[in-house]
């Protein structure tokens, strides 16, 4: 090995436990924030640990195997457990692939609401129009009984 490169790598704690004691406090902040409930059952599942080993990561009295942690990367939540990891730091290819999940999840996000909106439209098509007339007849009462009985004719295709 080049000393270039000894000197590069820096100090050789720099790979302990020690500097990676941020990065987990953040990878088990995460799990919490992704799991309020059950939180030590949930990594347990995602990750094959023991139950015990997930409560002593989330008690941050041990890290994460690698086993472990490459099982919380390949789940559905591993997006924002590598969030968690990379911190600060701000490659490109980071933010490239950041900008492309939260894009996703705007996405489903859209979607979601727009099949909220169509039920909400079909559920309203499917009233009957005397049902219709009744509903906007109560909306109108709100506003004032005699409001309502004055305007009913109408909402009927009826004159005065």
């Amino acid at each position: 090995m080049t000393a270039a490169l000894a000197t590069n790598r820096g100090p050789a704690t720099r790979c302990g436990t020690q500097s990676l004691r941020g990065h987990w406090d953040r990878v088990a902040q995460t799990v919490r924030e992704l799991f309020p409930h059950k939180t030590a059952y949930h990594l347990s599942e995602l990750t094959g640990l023991r139950l015990r080993a997930a409560e002593y990561f989330l008690s941050r009295k041990t890290g994460l195997s690698s086993d472990a942690l490459v099982s919380l990367l390949q789940s559905e939540q591993g997006i924002d457990a590598l969030a968690a990891l990379m911190g600060d730091a701000r490659p490109g290819w980071w933010r490239r692939l950041k900008a492309a999940a939260m894009r996703e999840r705007v996405q489903r996000e859209i979607e979601d609401l727009e099949r909220e909106l169509k039920a909400i439209d079909d559920d309203y098509a499917a009233q009957a129009p005397s049902a219709r007339r009744h509903q906007a007849v109560c909306e109108m009462g709100q506003a004032g009984a005699s409001t309502a009985a004055a305007k009913a004719p109408l909402l009927k295709g009826q004159s005065r």
